[in-house]
């Protein structure tokens, strides 16, 4: 029998896509993504109760950021996976990745929290433990990093949380 507060199983399988997404931002290779998901599902499920405040996948960003910081400094990853055959938009597609992927890992998270995942700013400061104007000035170095490589962009930026 589990504590009423425990996080369920189901609630960590579900999280799985977006804590192995978030993984490949932070880690770069496939396997190492991999065991950074597993070591926070391990933590995760370790925990006696689950944190009254915010979201279950918020908390776990945030265990995932915490754990990735531990590991120490690594080097860069800039391999595109590749499996389309090429054609105009698919390398439009993999410029744009090759880009995102060349960012440093702190404007790299913070895009794909904001674009990706819909979080708000407030929600990605409290998972990075980093204070609001961080996140956003990290976020306006990231578009104004990929804007730099990718000009013919629509121009249109999403706005998430605020």
């Amino acid at each position: 029998m589990s504590a009423p507060n425990q996080i369920a199983a189901n609630d960590l399988v579900a999280c799985l896509p977006y804590l192995r997404r978030y993984a490949r931002v932070l880690a770069g290779e496939a396997h190492e993504a991999d065991d950074l998901v597993a070591a926070t599902v391990g933590l995760a499920r370790a925990a006696t109760s689950r944190p009254a405040q915010g979201s279950l996948r918020g908390q776990l960003f945030g265990l995932m950021h915490k754990l990735f910081l531990a590991q120490g400094p690594r080097p860069r990853h800039t391999a595109v996976p590749g499996n389309a055959a090429p054609g105009p938009a698919t390398a439009a597609r993999s410029t744009a990745l090759t880009h995102f992927q060349r960012l440093p890992v702190e404007e790299r998270e913070v895009l794909l929290l904001v674009a990706v995942e819909g979080m708000g700013y407030d929600e990605i400061a409290q998972a990075l433990g980093v204070p609001l104007g961080t996140v956003v000035a990290r976020l306006k170095r990231a578009r104004e990093l990929m804007r730099a490589v990718h000009p013919g962009g629509s121009g249109h930026e999403p706005q998430a949380g605020g």
